[in-house]
């Protein structure tokens, strides 16, 4: 029997329209399960509308300024920079929290190539790029930079330049983290060289063993340089390059939202979800191969109770009542 959508329900418990609320919608794993899990909450325990929206992370920027965003539940301040701190200056947006406390991100290779090349050093990346090389880009070393819509694939791509790798590697820029996913799984499993650009947590960086390549420590001064010219903001290409810092990822929320939907902030200051639950939401949409968001709100809130916690009994009860008739009508 087809799987009924927790937002068919919606209509049973409300009467009374409320606001739509615009979320923004990432293209990377774990901020899909989270929006996946909040947009239930929002629609079944308290009667919102969602509309996720999707911009490219140098658009966020806009989207706030003109009010057509109010929460973005992973924001990476280091990308960000000069505007997020003005817009909070400016009572226009307001970091609710870290929905995860240390980040981490850096360019990887398989640790088993690692040890096999005796691969330690970008330099002897440089020495060894033909192992990096394919059958489409056989003069070069393949480097996985990232998607279009990532500001980060753009300060790898300057990166790559400053250290003189853009003369060994091909600087390759995917459509999705999906395609990056599937091309990273398949070379660590089948123990051939890949190297790419990957963050922690997520299912790829957190489930297979990497060699992470040192870089320079990070430094605030390099990192705007390089920022400021990845992002077209400046000519000037700095002739030294840092590693990125370890740093928090924030729940953000336009200010309008205390008006708006005053009651889905009080969930906002309590949703945080432990990556130890990402990451096994994350194998469990692998191994069953799901492609709808629905159906990962159902398995969370089905196999853990702690969102209960954030919610009012009213939102509880409605969707506790909403996976009863799911049951029911799968049976």
């Amino acid at each position: 029997m087809k799987r009924i959508l927790l937002i068919f329900l919606v209509f049973s418990f409300f009467s009374c329209e409320k606001s739509k609320i615009f979320l923004y919608d990432g293209t990377w794993n774990s901020i899909w399960i989270e929006n996946a899990i909040f947009k239930s909450i929002a629609e079944t325990g308290y009667g919102y509308q969602i509309i996720q929206e999707r911009h490219s992370e140098g658009d966020i920027e806009m989207a706030f300024r003109d009010d057509r965003l109010d929460i973005v539940l992973e924001i990476w301040r280091r990308d960000e920079l000069g505007w997020y701190g003005e817009l909070i200056e400016a009572g226009k947006i307001i970091e609710i929290g870290n929905m995860f406390p240390n980040a981490k991100e850096g360019w990887l290779i398989p640790r088993s190539v690692s040890e096999k090349y005796n691969i330690k050093t970008l330099d002897d990346m440089k020495k060894n790029w033909k192992i990096f090389a394919s059958d489409d880009f056989p003069s070069r070393g393949n480097f996985y930079a990232g998607t279009y819509d990532w500001v980060v694939t753009f300060a790898n791509v300057a990166k790559m330049e400053i250290y003189g790798l853009d003369k060994y590697f091909n600087n390759i820029i995917l459509s999705s983290q999906s395609v990056i996913d599937q091309k990273l799984i398949q070379a660590v499993e089948s123990g051939q060289p890949v190297f790419a650009y990957y963050w922690s947590p997520s299912y790829v960086f957190n489930s297979f063993d990497w060699y992470q390549l040192p870089e320079p420590e990070y430094d605030t001064e390099i990192w705007h340089l390089i920022h400021d010219y990845a992002q077209k903001t400046s000519d000037y290409l700095p002739d030294s390059a840092c590693a990125y810092p370890d740093i928090p990822i924030n729940i953000v929320i336009s200010s309008s939202l205390n008006r708006k939907a005053p009651d889905l902030v009080e969930v906002l200051k309590k949703f945080r979800i432990d990556y130890s639950v990402i990451l096994d939401i994350s194998v469990w949409i692998k191994s069953q191969d799901i492609q709808d968001s629905n159906e990962i709100a159902e398995y969370f809130f089905k196999k853990y109770d702690f969102w209960r916690d954030w919610l009012s009994p009213e939102a509880s009860e409605n969707i506790y009542a909403a996976m009863k008739v799911i049951d029911e009508r799968e049976d």
